[in-house]
């Protein structure tokens, strides 16, 4: 059957079909030979089984899950938002181990409290009907301080332990496929020890690795005897870099990964454990709005499709779902990533095109066993197109996956591509990509008990409906007249969900409903016949459904409800009314103040903080001057650092200071209480108990590609001389309530630092926006119910909006927004803006007023002892 080009995707049901496959032998231009071919490989299927558990699996196509081949479609997540995730066709989440988190002291390992009990991350994973790739570290990288690892390690003190927990792999019924040994390492003695120890744990879901953008080799089993330390080999990718200066540019696509993994784990699934899914923006930076440009929908529409049909079928992006707040963050960056969802979390248009590539890999099973038959430029009648050909060897089915073949194509190009079909020899007519697009063209694709023989348009997804009523359609073909029982119809790929009907994350087609319409469709069942659907309306929305009896959306039937000619049944559905949304303004709020450096005046009592009085350190960076002044030698890690330091005498007449806290970071003396800007010229000193006071931010703990030492680079001040004829008699520091041993067992490290109001824990309001002239030197941090939840330096920038989760946020109730300002010159600092803002309204089926409580634990006299 030929299709225009102007039909770019199908829906197909199968089981409407009465009889034969859509064929249609094509007697174009083109000549009926196979191109001739820059790659030609054929090798022999070897399967390499995991002895340990037959419950995964793989061979050199795709895993196996309890006997069953799927391809794996995971989006990283710092927080899940699995719904989402499902909805959009991943049928994986990978998820980070954060050391540090559950870590704050060598004493302690918590999983168990609030937050922390991960257990629930892998409950929901399992009702979302999502698989999970564990990647335990660990060292994790991700953009946070110090890539994950425990802080209190970066003194140079301790070795890197790590321990785990087996009950959640898939062979006990949990949903944790692969788990990820480390991160872009290269050291293979320490990588046998990793596994040894998740194997003495009783680990035995397969190991997987990451290596650093074909930079080395591979440790796996099916490559040479270099000590093979894990299961299944993988390659990360980012091959649109991090230029969020040029968004236009990049678009350079790789071509090589088939040989590639051919070479260094030929007998093993192929692996991307990172793919670009996103980029991350500096302090400094040009915002997320160019990121996200970067890495948007064209991109994707292109790089991930050209992943696919290289053999990838194992695939992970980072990242999906973002978070990095707090002290979560390294210097690299500032806050989130240009990821699919954002942070609040709202989906980025480059979800769609993602959505569509899920969708028909979900119902594509001839796709997840191929072998790339030929790649070039001469599958079609054009030159500027390059083609790359993978076949099912066994069911014959045919891909070609079509592209322009230049770095950075912005033409728009209509061709014909020559394929090798069950009926010849066949000419493809009338594909057109626009630019910065591709398409994946079918050849003999199975869908049910039928086949289609080709199509120039695209497949989106099918879903199989026995007693769904339809119409009866006939054309005419030139050899003759053939009546075709089916369904083709046109849809908006944009617009189409196919929420699964089973927990189980590999779908079949006869396991998902066809829904167009709304904003998100989060999930469906089908009960009595009738289609029981749930989701978001960002406005009022006329919704689609495909199902045989009846449908009702969020538990009501929608509005003006009939059924069309080819048999779907159509309503409409009221969705959010936005001028009902009223946001209380800042000013009508009960706002408190209080002064966050009391700690600056000479009669402060400093008595209850940390003497610094360590003359030895094991950090291999030594201080220029002792007592050692780095506080993770005295158990503070995140979050701003505070010292005083006293002396005695007028003989003073400056102080040397050298300090670190990761890029944009800075700091502020004041003098007796006075703000003061070096040398001591007209400060005036008293003959005893003279004090200099120090704040210093906090941006985070350096990764290991930061030389010398990476995480254990130093953090805080490393110098302080007074200049003149005076010495400090003491110097005491503070960090967050506690240190090491947190007041706040749930908010932890990441979520406070040494100001008082942190340390105490003040009711001040927060705002998501805000804003102030870039000229004004000053550092705003800003937490809402207890957690530090983001930074704004207006001299540094970028970012101006911080998203406020549910959960963290109390929807239904009371909530204490806090804002520090701290101005870093004498003459103060004001801010212009602060305000709430809505980003989206949407009705939903999300009970956003769940009891988030355990959350969001109230003040606890026990942080008197840290004043």
């Amino acid at each position: 059957m030929r299709l225009s080009g102007l039909l770019t995707h199908l829906a197909l049901w199968s089981s409407i079909f009465s009889s034969g496959s859509l064929a249609q032998k094509n007697n174009g231009t083109l000549p009926p030979l196979l191109p001739s071919c820059s790659l030609l490989l054929f090798l022999p299927i070897l399967t390499n089984f995991l002895g340990r558990t037959n419950v995964v699996e793989w061979d050199r196509s795709s895993l196996y899950i309890n006997h069953e081949r799927v391809y794996i479609f995971s989006g990283e997540s710092h927080y899940p938002c699995l719904p989402k995730l499902r909805a959009s066709g991943f049928n994986a989440v990978s998820i980070y181990f954060f050391w540090a988190y559950h870590s704050p002291n060598p004493d302690m390992l918590d999983f168990k409290t609030a937050a922390l009990d991960i257990q629930h991350l892998f409950d929901y994973a399992k009702q979302a009907g999502i698989w999970v790739i564990t990647k335990s570290g660990p060292y994790i990288n991700a953009e946070t301080s110090g890539r994950g690892v425990a802080l209190w390690t970066t003194t140079g003190a301790w070795g890197i332990p790590r321990t785990s927990d087996e009950k959640d792999g898939i062979d006990k019924g949990g949903p944790v496929i692969p788990n990820q040994h480390e991160k872009e390492w290269t050291g293979v003695k320490y990588m046998v020890q990793i596994g040894e120890a998740f194997k003495a744990g009783g680990v035995v879901v397969p190991s997987a690795h990451n290596e650093k953008g074909m930079r080395g080799w591979s440790w796996s089993k099916g490559y040479l005897d270099v000590g093979r330390p894990v299961d299944i080999y993988g390659l990360d990718s980012y091959p649109n870099g991090f230029n969020c200066a040029n968004p236009g540019g990049g678009f350079n696509i790789v071509k090589t990964y088939y040989q590639w993994f051919t070479n260094y784990s030929g007998t093993q699934p192929s692996h991307i454990p990172e793919y670009q899914g996103g980029a991350f923006d500096p302090y400094g930076g040009y915002g997320y709005g160019n990121c996200a440009q970067l890495t948007g929908i064209e991109f994707t529409d292109v790089f991930y499709k050209a992943l696919v049909t290289q053999k990838i079928l194992l695939i992970s992006f980072h990242i999906t779902s973002p978070s990095i707040t707090g002290h979560v963050a390294a210097p690299v960056v500032y806050s989130h990533y240009s990821a699919q969802l954002t942070e609040s979390p709202m989906a980025r248009d480059k979800m769609q095109a993602i959505k569509s590539l899920s969708l028909f890999l979900r119902v594509s099973g001839d796709l997840r066993e191929t072998d790339i038959l030929c790649n070039g430029t001469t599958f079609t009648n054009s030159t500027g197109i390059y083609t790359v050909h993978p076949r099912n060897p066994k069911t014959k089915a045919g891909f070609y996956w079509a592209n322009q073949n230049t770095s950075n194509p912005r033409a728009v190009v209509k061709f014909s591509l020559r394929a090798l079909t069950s009926a010849g020899n066949t000419a493809v007519p009338d594909i057109q990509l626009d630019g910065r697009e591709s398409e994946i063209i079918v050849a003999d694709y199975a869908f049910g008990k039928y086949s289609l023989l080709y199509s120039s348009a695209g497949v989106l997804t099918y879903a199989i409906f026995d007693d769904l009523p339809h119409t009866r359609v006939s054309w005419v073909q030139p050899s003759g007249q053939m009546v075709v029982h089916t369904l083709l119809i046109q849809l908006n790929r944009w617009n189409i969900w196919a929420p699964a009907l089973t927990t189980n994350p590999n779908v079949k087609p006869n396991q998902q409903l066809l829904v167009t319409g709304p904003h998100l469709v989060r999930n469906a069942e089908i009960s009595g016949g009738r289609a029981e659907i749930k989701g978001d309306l960002n406005s009022t929305t006329t919704v689609e459904v495909f199902a045989p009896k009846g449908v009702r959306w969020n538990g009501r039937t929608p509005n003006d409800i009939s059924r069309n000619a080819y048999g779907s049944l159509v309503g409409t559905v009221a969705g959010a009314d936005s001028s009902r949304i009223h946001l209380p303004g800042l000013k009508s709020l009960r706002w408190k103040y209080s002064d966050s450096i009391p700690e600056r005046m000479p009669k402060y009592d400093d008595s209850k903080w940390t003497l610094a009085n360590k003359n030895s350190t094991q950090n291999p960076t030594r201080p220029a001057t002792y007592p050692v002044l780095h506080p993770d030698d005295y158990g503070f890690h995140a979050g701003y650092k505070l010292y005083r330091g006293e002396f005695n005498g007028v003989g003073a007449t400056g102080v040397k200071l050298r300090s670190s806290g990761g890029s944009a970071f800075g700091y502020s003396v004041w003098l007796n209480g006075d703000f003061l800007e070096l040398p001591f010229s007209g400060k005036t000193l008293n003959t005893a108990g003279n004090v200099l006071f120090i704040v210093l931010d906090y941006i985070g703990h350096d990764q290991d590609s930061v030389g010398p030492y990476g995480p254990r680079n130093p953090r805080g001040v490393s110098e302080a001389t007074l200049r003149g004829n005076a010495t400090f008699s003491e110097r005491r520091l503070t960090g967050n309530a506690g240190g090491e041993s947190p007041v706040d067992m749930v908010r932890r490290i990441y979520n406070e630092g040494g100001l008082q109001a942190e340390r105490l824990d003040y009711d001040i309001p927060l705002v998501a926006t805000i804003a102030a002239p870039t000229t004004t030197k000053a550092r705003v941090q800003i937490c809402i119910n207890g957690y530090q939840y983001g930074k704004y330096i207006s001299h540094v920038g970028p970012q101006t909006e911080l998203p406020l989760p549910p959960g963290i946020l109390n929807n239904r109730g009371e909530n204490a927004f806090a804002v520090s300002i701290w101005a870093q010159e004498e003459g103060g600092a004001k801010l212009d803006n602060i305000e709430l803002k809505s980003v989206a309204a949407v009705t939903s089926s999300f009970r956003f007023g769940f009891d988030g409580e355990y959350l969001r634990p109230g003040w606890e006299s026990k942080r008197l002892e840290h004043a």
